[in-house]
This record gives C-alpha cells, sequence and structure tokens, in this order.
C-alpha cells in the first residue's frame, strides 16, 4: 500500500536528482550519498508504479514509470550537472526502461512503444556523450 509521504519523499528526491544538490561533504562521501538517493529515488518511484491503489491501471502504472525515465533521462543530457552525475543517471536508465519493457509486453504496439524509447536514448546519447 501507499502512503502520502512516499509520494513527498518521491517529490523530494526527484529535485535533489534533478538539480544535485550538493551537501557539504567530501567528495568522496558525497558520491556515496548521491548514488544512494538515485537508488532510493528509483526504488520508489517503481514502488509507487506497482502498488495497487494508486497505480490501478496499466496507463497510471506507465505514466509513474514514465516520470522516473524523464527524471533520469533530463537528468542525464543537462549540461549544467557535473559528467560523473550525467553518466550515473544514464547508466540507471535501464531501471524505468526494463520496467517499461515488462508493462508493454502485453500491450498493442508494446515492441514498438519500447523500440521507440531505446531509439530516442540511442540517439541522443551518441550527439551527446
Amino acid at each position: 500500500t501507499m502512503n502520502p509521504s512516499q509520494i513527498d519523499l518521491l517529490n523530494t528526491l526527484e529535485r535533489y536528482v534533478r538539480n544535485l544538490e550538493s551537501a557539504d561533504n567530501t567528495e568522496t562521501e558525497r558520491t556515496g550519498q548521491h548514488v544512494e538517493r538515485l537508488n532510493e529515488y528509483i526504488d520508489i518511484g517503481l514502488e509507487i508504479a506497482n502498488s495497487t491503489p494508486i497505480a490501478s491501471t496499466p496507463e497510471v502504472r506507465e505514466q509513474w514509470i514514465k516520470r522516473i525515465y524523464q527524471t533520469l533521462f533530463e537528468a542525464a543530457l543537462d549540461l549544467m550537472l557535473p559528467l560523473h552525475w550525467r553518466n550515473l543517471c544514464l547508466d540507471s536508465l535501464y531501471q524505468p526502461l526494463f520496467a517499461l519493457k515488462h508493462l508493454y509486453r502485453n500491450q498493442p504496439n508494446g515492441e514498438q512503444r519500447i523500440r521507440a524509447l531505446y531509439y530516442e536514448l540511442s540517439v541522443t546519447t551518441h550527439h551527446i556523450f
């Protein structure tokens, strides 16, 4: 079951992922903390996407997963963010992609929809990285 505080936490973590609000620690601690927050963001987002009360239909599940995907995608392409963070976000994109692939597998045009996402990702990253 879902509770509103999880959505609040997701919103907070989403801002963190997009803006990389750094704490005033040593670089190593910060990187570890960033990775932890990034993983927490993905975990909570996918948990919300799979929770029955909120994500009661495949369409709603898709919106939640795409929100995670889009946040990571935008962070990966944001030239104002440090390269190591952009790479981390890019490397993490497989998680929402895999969740979408799973969601689309029994849907009409599901294969085309996942292929379109992979294509967008490969074309964009080819030009940016």
